[in-house]
C-alpha cells in the first residue's frame, strides 16, 4: 500500500512539473458517479453557423465531403443540437431552412433525421422549402419520400398546390407506408377526414407511427376513392406560388 501511494505521489509531482502536461491519473475504484461525470469532457457545443457547415459537409459536391471524416460523423449530433436550440435558432441569420430541407436527401442513411428538426420549426418556415420537398416526392428512397410527404402535410393548406404531386403516389408507390403517408399528408392539407385524428401532423409527429395501410384499407382506400372521383380533376397548381422554386 505504501508503495502504491508513493507511486501516485511521484506521478502527481511529475504532472505538476512538466509544462503543458495533460497526464491524467486513473480514477480510483472508490470514485463516485459524480466524480466520473466531472472527469468526462463535455460534448462540444456549436453555433448555428458551425452546425450548418457540418450539415453542408455531407453534400457530395462539398469540398469537405468525406464519409470517413470526423465532420461527416458529427452530422447527427449537429442536428440534435440544432433541434435543442429552437426557437433561438430561428432568429439566427446563419440558419438556412432550404439547406436543411435539401439535406433530407443527402446520400447517407441518417439524412432523414433533418426532417425531425424541420418538424420542430413552425409550419410557416417549412413552407418556404416546398419546392425541395416536392422534388423529393420522386426520390428512390422511401424514407425520403415519407418525410417529404409528412412535412408537406405539416405545412397544411399552404401546400394545397402540391396536392397534384401527392395524389398519384396513393397508387404508384410500391411501399405501403409511403402510400399511407400520402393519405395522411392529403388529409392534413385538405381536411377531408381520410385519417383518424391521431394522424394530425404536429411537431411531435413520429414517422414510425405511419402504418402499412393497404391500398384498399381503412384510410388509404378512402383517399384513393376521393382522388378518382374528385381530386384528380382539379388543377392544384394554377399559378406561381410557394410551390415554385
Amino acid at each position: 500500500m505504501k508503495r502504491f501511494l508513493l507511486f501516485i505521489f511521484m506521478l502527481s509531482l511529475l504532472n505538476a512539473c512538466v509544462p503543458g502536461s495533460n497526464l491524467v491519473l486513473p480514477i480510483a475504484a472508490t470514485s463516485t458517479e459524480a466524480d466520473i461525470q466531472t472527469a468526462t469532457p463535455l460534448a462540444k457545443k456549436w453555433s448555428v453557423r458551425e452546425i450548418m457547415d457540418i450539415i453542408l459537409a455531407s453534400h457530395p459536391q462539398s469540398d469537405q465531403y468525406d464519409p470517413n471524416s470526423i465532420v461527416y460523423a458529427e452530422f447527427p449530433e449537429a442536428l440534435k443540437q440544432l433541434q435543442e436550440m429552437r426557437p433561438n435558432a430561428l432568429k439566427d441569420e446563419d440558419l438556412n431552412v432550404s439547406y436543411l430541407a435539401a439535406a433530407i436527401g443527402y446520400p447517407r442513411r441518417d439524412s432523414v433525421l433533418v426532417g425531425d428538426v424541420l418538424l420542430a420549426f413552425p409550419p410557416e418556415y417549412v413552407s418556404t422549402t416546398m419546392p425541395i420537398l416536392i422534388s423529393y416526392l420522386s426520390s428512390s428512397r422511401g424514407e425520403v419520400r415519407k418525410y417529404a410527404l409528412i412535412l408537406l402535410g405539416y405545412v397544411g393548406d399552404r401546400a394545397s398546390c402540391a396536392v397534384g404531386n401527392i395524389g398519384p403516389i396513393l397508387f404508384l408507390a410500391k411501399d405501403p407506408s409511403v402510400r399511407s403517408a400520402s393519405a395522411i399528408a392529403l388529409d392534413n392539407i385538405l381536411k377531408k377526414g381520410f385519417v383518424p385524428a391521431n394522424y394530425r401532423i404536429s411537431s411531435s409527429f413520429s414517422i414510425n407511427s405511419i402504418p402499412n395501410d393497404d391500398p384498399e384499407g381503412s384510410f388509404t382506400g378512402k383517399a384513393r376513392a376521393w382522388w378518382k372521383e374528385a381530386g384528380s380533376k382539379v388543377n392544384w397548381h394554377p399559378s406561381y406560388d410557394l410551390c415554385d422554386p
